[in-house]
């Protein structure tokens, strides 16, 4: 995904966009990550904040 710069960052599972822009992925490998009624994330194992350094190349 895209952060609130345009710059592309990744998590360990799902990842959606919070209220406040940030990006929030589950950290479980192939968890879920939501957003609740007041736009927060929940995620799968607790939600982490995505970074770029989370990213690898496509092959």
């Amino acid at each position: 995904m895209l952060n609130r710069h345009g710059n592309p960052v990744c998590g360990t599972g799902r990842c959606v966009i919070d209220i406040h822009g940030e990006v929030m992925c589950s950290a479980s490998p192939r968890g879920s990550a939501a957003l609740d009624r007041y736009s927060k994330a929940v995620c799968t194992a607790g939600c982490a904040t995505a970074t770029a350094n989370a990213c690898t190349p496509l092959k």
